[in-house]
């Protein structure tokens, strides 16, 4: 009884682990990092696509999450969103990818950190614990970032990030497809700042292997179109020739 009372009162006075949730279809990934990382002192949780991802968020509260971008379902681009409708928690992206493209893909839709595969698991840990380091020192107060933001104010309209939609003061909806939404949404994203065709197909394609990208070309003068009609206003799409696009709104209130 003696031995059980001081196990149990070293456990209770003993700081919580961090906890890291890794999400990656590849099993090995997890036979890999899991085992290293508890001998770390984490705490390490995995799920295997979004879907699992999104029901472990409901059960757990990560300090850190790792996301594998390339997944059956829902990619984990696509998932970053979701993520941050539940939590503020960092996240590192892992990709079997190099490429500049994907990485500044990841970054401007809020991703903290990007790695490519395989991943060195020393220096996954070094990462981790700069990035939690940069996130303790942040002010309590800090005001919301644009990719925290459910909804953004963009002056005579508004970007709705929960339905995926841009409405007017007065309700009129776009009638943006997902496409087109993701398109404005990323330009909003970033304003003031010129995003590449390379960039803005990266980010707006979904599964169409067939889509090339001019195809932004078309999708730009559509959105265009539909906000003109909406708002009745000249579009904040600014055309950089030979470049890319840019959205060159005034600087964005969040809106409550």
């Amino acid at each position: 009884m003696t031995n059980v009372f001081f196990q149990n009162a070293a456990a209770a006075t003993e700081p919580s682990k961090t906890a890291i949730l890794a999400v990656d279809d590849d099993d090995d990934i997890h036979l890999t990092l899991g085992p290293y990382l508890q001998q770390q002192r984490y705490s390490y949780s995995s799920a295997s696509n979004g879907s699992e991802l999104l029901v472990k968020l409901n059960d757990e509260k990560p300090d850190i999450i790792l996301l594998d971008i390339m997944m059956p379902g829902k990619d984990g681009l696509r998932l970053i969103q979701d993520i941050r409708g539940i939590t503020k928690a960092p996240i590192i992206l892992i990709s079997g990818s190099s490429s500049d493209n994907t990485k500044i893909a990841g970054l401007e839709m809020g991703a903290d950190d990007f790695m490519t595969k395989p991943v060195e698991p020393r220096e996954l840990t070094a990462r981790i614990t700069a990035i939690l380091r940069r996130s303790s020192s942040q002010r309590v107060d800090e005001p919301m970032t644009l990719t925290q933001a459910k909804r953004i104010n963009c002056g005579s309209w508004l970007l709705d990030r929960q339905q995926y939609q841009a409405f007017n003061k007065n309700g009129k909806s776009a009638y943006l497809t997902i496409g087109e939404y993701r398109l404005l949404e990323a330009l909003v994203l970033s304003p003031q700042c010129v995003l590449s065709r390379e960039l803005l197909y990266e980010l707006t394609r979904v599964n169409d292997l067939n889509a090339c990208e001019r195809s932004i070309d078309a999708q730009i003068a559509r959105t265009r179109k539909k906000m003109n009609l909406m708002t009745s206003n000249r579009s904040q799409i600014k055309t950089i020739r030979k470049v890319g696009y840019m959205f060159w709104g005034k600087p964005l209130v969040y809106a409550t």
